[in-house]
C-alpha cells in the first residue's frame, strides 16, 4: 500500500471540513425555513396547519381593520346616529367623522382596540369557517362560533391575541388534536405613533386656533377686487359697477385659498417640506420671499414631539369631491355655516360711498366700499403619511374644525339663559334644543295666507337670539296608526325656553312670516294654538331665451354663456321682509329662478346689472316700488338697455338715468325693457 504524504493527507481533512461546513449550512437553513418539517411530528404538522388557516384569516381581517382605523379617524363603524347628522363627517368614499361633532368623541387607543377586536371576531369566523370546510373530506372539526380578540395597538406594531378552541382529527381515525390559542404580530404597523401625532396636532390646534387665524389671513389678502377670485372684506375700489360675488362663487374661492396654502403648512419635528419649497417657487426673486413667508406665519411647534415624527408627513386640505360617471356620491359643499354679511340672499355685493349733504345721503358715482364679515364652519381634513424607510405608507387622517364668528376666531361660547326657576342654564344650540330644556307645549298651525288652510308638511324652527331649533313638521294627526283624513295638519310640540322668540317655517312654495311667541309660560295664547302665516310664492325659471340685452338701442342679443356678460336680479319686498335673487347663465338649478309673493298688491324695489367678464358695466337699471303682474303668464323675460363701450366716471350717471327711464317708459324706442310676464 502507498502511503500518504503528509501534505496528501492535509487535503483530504480541508476537503471534509467543507463538506462538513456545508452539511451544517444546509441542515440549519432547513430547520430555519418554515415549510420544512424536519423531525416534527405528526400532531405539530396538523396544529400548523389549522393554525396557519386562523392565522391567516385574523392577519387579514386586522388588516383591514388598521386600514380603517387609519382612513376613517380612528373609527371603522360609523354608528347610525353618526352618519344621521349633516357635516358630521367627511365624504371621501370613507367616511372621516369630525372629532368635534356631537355624537362624535375624540379616540383613544382603547377605543381603536375595542373597535379592532369587535371587527375582527365579526369578519374572521366567516373566513376560518370556510378555510376549514373546505378540509371536510379530509378533518372531522370540532368548534363554535365564538372567536375571542384582544389586540394591542403599540407604537411601532399590533399584536393580536386570540382564542378559538377547535378539536380536530383525520377522517377513519380516533386520535383527536386540540388547538384554542393564536398568537400574531403585525410589524411595521405603527398606526399609534400615528394616532400620537394627529392628537399632538389635534391639541396644538385646539390650543391656539391656528386655521381660523390662517384662514382669516387668506380672506384678507384676496381682496383684489377686480378679480372673480378675489373675498370682499373691508376697503373701496374705483367702480362705476358694483362687485357682485354669489356665495356659491365665494365657497369655491375659499377652498382654493385653503389648498393653496394649506399645503406649506407645516409642523415642526415632522416630515421636512424644504422640497416643496423648491419645486413650487421656480422664480429665484418669488422663492425667498414666498418661502420666508410661510416658514414664519405656517410653521408651528408641537408641545410634546417625538423623534419618529420625522418620518411623518401632515398634509392638511379642505378635500372636494364631484358626483362620479355613476353618480355614487356628491359632497361639495362641506360648509355647516357660511354666511357672509352684509348679503342680498346669494348675492354679495359692494355698497356705493354716499355723502350725507344734510339734505340725505347722495352717492358718490363709481366709488364701490366693502365692509364684510364672515361667519364660518367647516372641517379641513389632516393626512398624516408614514414616509420611512421601512414603513408600508400607513395614514392616519382626521378632520379638524374651522371656526370663525363675524371675522373673528371663535369655539362656540356658551352663555346663560333665565330659567323659569332663576337658576341659570348653559346654552348652545345643541343645549337649547335637548329635551330636558323644552317645557313649553304648543300647538302650531301653519296657515296658507290666501287659502286660510292649514298646510301639511311645514318644517317650523324656533329661535331665540342666536339660537335655533328645529322643533318638528307639520302633519295631520293619526289614530292607531292611521291618519285622519279630514284633519288639519298641526305640530303638537314642546319649545325651548325663551322670552320673545320667534317662529318660522320652511316649504317649497311658501315663504313663511315671523311669529313671535314668548315661550316662558308667563303669557299662554287663551287660543290655546298659535297660527304661522305662510305666503305662497311663484317661480319663474331664467334661461337663454329668456334673458336678453339690448345694446346701443339697437337689437336684442341673447345672454347664453359668460362671454355674453353676466346677469344679477334683485328684488324685495319690504312690507313682508322678502327678497329673491337670480343670476344668469348659471348651473341648472342654482339661482336660475326668480320667486314673487303670490299676492296681488306685492310691490318690490328691482335692482338688474348686466356686466362683461371684467366686471365692467355693461347695463343696469333699478325700480323703486313696482308692482308686477305676475299672474299675467307663466314665463318672464328680461331685457336690459346696454352700452358696448366703457363707462367713464362722468357718463355713469347719465347712463344710469336714461336706463331707468327706459324701463319705466317715460321714454319709448319700441321695445319693452324691463322685466315682463307672459
Amino acid at each position: 500500500m502507498k502511503k500518504l504524504n503528509n501534505t496528501q493527507k492535509s487535503g483530504q481533512v480541508t476537503i471534509f471540513v467543507i463538506i462538513g461546513v456545508i452539511l451544517i449550512i444546509v441542515v440549519t437553513f432547513l430547520l430555519s425555513n418554515s415549510q420544512f418539517e424536519l423531525f416534527e411530528s405528526k400532531e405539530t404538522k396538523l396544529i400548523n396547519q389549522v393554525s396557519d388557516i386562523v392565522d391567516s384569516c385574523i392577519k387579514t381581517n386586522s388588516e383591514q381593520g388598521l386600514f380603517l382605523l387609519g382612513m376613517q379617524a380612528g373609527y371603522i363603524t360609523l354608528e347610525p346616529s353618526q352618519i344621521a347628522v349633516p357635516r358630521s363627517y367627511i365624504d371621501l368614499g370613507f367616511k372621516v367623522p369630525s372629532w368635534e361633532v356631537a355624537p362624535n368623541k375624540v379616540p383613544t387607543i382603547s377605543s381603536m382596540e375595542y373597535e379592532l377586536d369587535n371587527f375582527i371576531q365579526d369578519n374572521a369566523m366567516n373566513c376560518i369557517s370556510g378555510n376549514l370546510n373546505a378540509l371536510d373530506d379530509i378533518f372531522d372539526f370540532e368548534y363554535e362560533n365564538n372567536l375571542q380578540i384582544k389586540s394591542s395597538i403599540n407604537q411601532n406594531n399590533v399584536v393580536i391575541e386570540s382564542n378559538l378552541p377547535i378539536t380536530f382529527s383525520e377522517k377513519n381515525s380516533e386520535e383527536k388534536v386540540n388547538i384554542e390559542s393564536y398568537y400574531l404580530k403585525l410589524e411595521n404597523n405603527n398606526l399609534g405613533d400615528l394616532y400620537n401625532l394627529a392628537i399632538e396636532v389635534y391639541s396644538t390646534e385646539q390650543k391656539n386656533d391656528i386655521l381660523s387665524n390662517l384662514v382669516l389671513d387668506q380672506i384678507y389678502s384676496a381682496s383684489d377686487y377686480s378679480s372673480k377670485e378675489s373675498m370682499p372684506t373691508e376697503g373701496l375700489s374705483f367702480s362705476c359697477a358694483k362687485r357682485i360675488w354669489t356665495k356659491q362663487q365665494l365657497k369655491s374661492n375659499l377652498v382654493n385659498l385653503n389648498n393653496n396654502n394649506f399645503k406649506f403648512l407645516h409642523f415642526e419635528d415632522t416630515y421636512s417640506i424644504k422640497d416643496l419649497y423648491d419645486s413650487t417657487f421656480n422664480d429665484v426673486n418669488v422663492a425667498k420671499s414666498a418661502s420666508q413667508y410661510y416658514e414664519n406665519f405656517y410653521t408651528f411647534k408641537l408641545d410634546d414631539p417625538k423623534s419618529s415624527f420625522k418620518n411623518y408627513k401632515v398634509e392638511v386640505s379642505m378635500p372636494t369631491t364631484d358626483v362620479t360617471k355613476k353618480g355614487n356620491y356628491f359632497q361639495k359643499d362641506r360648509f355647516r355655516n357660511f354666511e357672509v354679511s352684509p348679503n342680498d340672499g346669494q348675492i354679495i355685493q359692494s355698497t356705493d360711498m354716499k355723502v350725507d349733504i344734510g339734505l340725505g345721503e347722495i352717492p358718490i358715482p363709481c366709488v364701490q366700499l366693502f365692509h364684510h364679515l364672515y361667519t364660518l364652519d367647516y372641517d379641513v381634513l389632516v393626512k398624516i403619511t408614514d414616509l420611512s424607510e421601512d414603513g408600508d405608507n400607513n395614514i392616519f387622517q382626521f378632520p379638524l374644525r374651522i371656526q370663525i364668528n363675524n371675522n373673528a376666531p371663535s369655539n362656540e361660547i356658551p352663555f346663560t339663559l333665565p330659567t323659569q326657576t332663576d337658576n341659570q342654564l348653559t346654552a348652545t344650540n345643541s343645549k337649547f334644543c335637548a329635551h330636558q330644556n323644552r317645557n313649553n307645549e304648543q300647538l302650531i298651525y301653519a296657515i296658507d295666507k290666501n287659502t286660510q288652510q292649514a298646510i301639511d308638511g311645514v318644517n317650523i324652527t324656533y329661535k331665540c337670539l342666536s339660537l335655533s331649533c328645529d322643533v318638528g313638521k307639520t302633519s295631520k294627526p293619526s289614530f292607531r296608526g292611521f291618519e285622519r283624513t279630514y284633519a288639519q295638519s298641526s305640530l303638537n310640540t314642546d319649545l325651548p325656553y325663551c322670552v320673545g322668540g320667534s317662529l318660522s317655517g320652511k316649504k317649497k312654495g311658501y315663504f313663511s312670516t315671523n311669529l313671535i311667541i314668548d315661550s316662558s309660560g308667563d303669557n299662554p295664547n287663551p287660543n290655546g294654538y298659535e297660527d304661522l302665516i305662510m305666503i305662497p310664492t311663484k317661480s319663474f325659471k331664467l334661461s337663454e331665451d329668456t334673458v336678453f340685452a339690448v345694446y346701443n338701442g339697437g337689437s336684442g342679443k341673447r345672454i347664453e354663456t359668460e362671454d355674453d356678460g353676466m346677469m344679477f336680479i334683485s328684488i324685495k319686498n319690504k312690507e313682508h321682509g322678502f327678497s329673491s335673487q337670480a343670476l344668469w347663465p348659471t348651473q341648472q338649478g342654482i339661482m336660475d329662478e326668480l320667486e314673487f309673493l303670490e299676492l296681488e298688491d306685492a310691490v318690490y324695489d328691482v335692482s338688474v346689472i348686466l356686466t362683461n367678464e371684467n366686471y365692467d358695466l355693461n347695463g343696469i337699471f333699478e325700480i323703486k316700488d313696482w308692482k308686477p303682474e305676475i299672474f299675467r303668464g307663466n314665463t318672464l323675460q328680461i331685457i336690459i338697455p346696454a352700452i358696448t363701450e366703457e363707462l367713464e366716471d362722468e357718463q355713469f350717471i347719465r347712463f344710469y338715468e336714461t336706463s331707468n327711464k327706459l324701463v319705466t317708459g317715460e321714454i319709448d324706442l319700441g321695445i319693452e325693457y324691463g322685466i315682463k310676464f307672459q
